[in-house]
């Protein structure tokens, strides 16, 4: 299985958009049994939502607070628009494919954020079972916490935690990055999840990269498969590495 995670910062770009869908429909058409798990993030369109709702919102250590008054918005924002408009792009020639909400990721609340979770545990059968009628699904990262409420989560978490709980699963972010860049601003085209903590210390690893590649190493360390930076606004990334098996492309993670 590959689990595809797209940033809001690429799907802001209606252009980036369709170009990452047709990539992906290309894939599909000339991998149908392939199982595609496709996460999308939705930042700009969460906070086009809560601006028309004149709602206030800050961020703690980047991620975005998130209030009871704020989930609504956020469920409209993820589902309606991000995930609908995704799966619709993509119906164009991937017949098997499903748009995808159900909470299966169990979390806990990360109490300075409010109403948002980290992954503690995946329902894996309502994946497989999705998977028994479709091979292309589109996930909406919400979960579902202690009390059966709804949690945001944040994507990048989302994607790690299914790649930590799916085994020979490979994830792919797709950013807007060339990859891990080192100090002469090169793409680091390997690194080592014991290397992750001396890049950090070197300052190779900092700011919304730290908390990434933090993140990235936990999911390694917990039996997640390989994880790969890849540049999505590269025309034609994701076919080189997947129907070429290029792997000189971005950076990856083991």
């Amino acid at each position: 299985m590959i689990i595809i995670k797209v940033g809001g910062s690429v799907l802001g770009d209606p252009n980036y958009q369709r170009n990452i869908c047709s990539q992906i429909d290309r894939i599909h058409s000339q991998m149908p049994e392939l199982k595609i798990l496709l996460v999308h993030g939705g930042g700009p369109a969460i906070a086009k939502h809560l601006k028309n709702a004149d709602i206030e919102f800050e961020f703690f250590q980047g991620q975005r607070k998130t209030s009871k008054e704020m989930l609504s918005y956020l469920q409209a924002a993820l589902w309606d628009d991000v995930n609908q408009s995704l799966a619709s792009t993509l119906k164009s020639t991937a017949e098997r494919l499903c748009g995808f909400q159900d909470k299966i990721l169990h979390s806990i609340e990360v109490k300075e954020l409010g109403e948002v979770g980290e992954v503690s545990d995946v329902d894996i059968k309502k994946i497989d079972k999705a998977f028994e009628k479709n091979s292309l699904i589109v996930f909406c990262p919400l979960g579902i916490g202690a009390e059966g409420n709804m949690l945001n989560i944040n994507a990048d978490n989302a994607a790690l935690g299914l790649c930590k709980a799916i085994e020979k699963s490979e994830l792919i972010f797709i950013s807007d990055t060339d990859g891990l860049l080192d100090k002469n601003n090169k793409v680091i085209s390997k690194v080592y999840k014991e290397d992750i903590d001396r890049l950090a210390d070197e300052g190779v690893i900092s700011g919304g990269m730290h908390v990434k590649c933090m993140a990235i190493k936990d999911a390694l360390s917990g039996g997640g498969g390989s994880i790969r930076l890849l540049p999505g606004k590269k025309d034609g990334a994701l076919l080189e590495l997947i129907l070429e098996n290029k792997t000189d492309i971005g950076t990856e993670f083991i």
